[in-house]
């Protein structure tokens, strides 16, 4: 079965490029690699030279990525897009360039046999009365307007706006629009004014950003969003789309929410529920990673970094490879 692996990334290119070799399995692979527009895709590029059947997005492909926004849905979604324009069988896989194999192809591969009329993504019915209860599970999500900003000396803050509501606190994140997001401050006074219009062709379900979807499955979805693209509007102004978007899209069609199982298929470990940033993998967690592999939906873990902790990398090439 053709896997096609999408990797969204935008650092840490010989690590993104061992990850590549380490799946890479002849012909029956194939990667599609979305750098942020923000980031050179240069050093990528080198560093997968050699490789075979890795493909970058480029042009319009490419989006600036801000954490909290549409932006990394919308990667998926380009790639999904060139995937299907490649004529592409079997599965899809999304990925971090922080992702890492605790599995050899030939295992990865005999699982994705044993179910080729699945999807897998994690899921959870929303409102949720025991995840996201900071945003009454989830439905301050989809209710209030988030947008994604950068502000000078502070980073990256994604901004909620509550409707009709005209606190301190609302009129200071509208300001925040006019001087950092003036792209968006046009939305100011729906914002103000209006409340949230949630579309009522999906069923809402909480998530993760991480998924495998069969080829025909994501031609399912692109071709729901062509003849919904109020569904792509809507998201646009959710908070962290990406970990609503596709499992609600997936849940909701007729032909494939029965085949949707609930596993992202890979081991996460987060020191805090609140924390937008899971804990790295160091050596320290081998028995973890070893018990995980028990489980036979654990393909994968996230996340690494290999200027901080090789060795377990090198651990697992060794022990969990072919």
């Amino acid at each position: 079965m053709e896997r096609n692996y999408i990797i969204l990334t935008y650092k840490l290119p010989d690590q993104m490029a061992r990850l590549i070799r380490r799946l890479s399995d002849g012909d029956q692979t194939y990667f599609y690699i979305h750098i942020d527009r923000s980031f050179d895709m240069a050093p990528f590029e080198k560093a997968c030279r050699g490789i075979p059947n890795v493909f970058f997005l480029s042009g319009k492909a490419r989006v600036h990525s801000y954490w909290g926004d549409f932006s990394t849905a919308q990667a998926a979604l380009n790639a999904m897009r060139k995937i299907i324009e490649d004529r592409r069988s079997g599965m899809i896989v999304l990925l971090s360039g922080q992702d890492y194999p605790i599995r050899g192809n030939r295992e990865i591969n005999a699982f994705f046999e044993k179910h080729p009329d699945s999807d897998f993504t994690f899921n959870f019915s929303l409102p949720s009365p025991r995840r996201w209860a900071y945003s009454r599970g989830g439905i301050n999500r989809l209710e209030h307007y988030h947008v994604s900003l950068h502000r000078p000396d502070h980073g990256v803050q994604q901004v909620e706006i509550i409707p009709r509501c005209f606190s301190a606190r609302n009129l200071k994140y509208c300001l925040y629009l006019l001087l950092f997001r003036p792209d968006r401050a046009w939305r100011i006074p729906f914002f103000l004014f209006r409340r949230r219009s949630i579309p009522d062709v999906l069923t809402y379900y909480g998530s993760e950003t991480w998924w495998a979807m069969r080829v025909s499955s994501a031609a399912a979805v692109l071709d729901f969003l062509d003849h919904h693209p109020e569904v792509v509007s809507f998201f646009r102004e959710v908070s962290v789309p990406e970990e609503i978007f596709f499992a609600s899209i997936l849940k909701s069609l007729p032909v494939i929410k029965d085949q949707v199982m609930n596993s992202s298929l890979r081991l996460i470990c987060w020191d805090d529920e609140k924390s937008s940033s899971p804990a790295l993998f160091n050596c320290s967690h081998k028995d973890m990673l070893q018990e995980a592999r028990k489980q036979e939906d654990m393909l994968f873990a996230r996340k690494f970094d290999q200027t901080v902790d090789s060795g377990i990398l090198d651990w697992l090439d060794k022990n969990c490879a072919d």
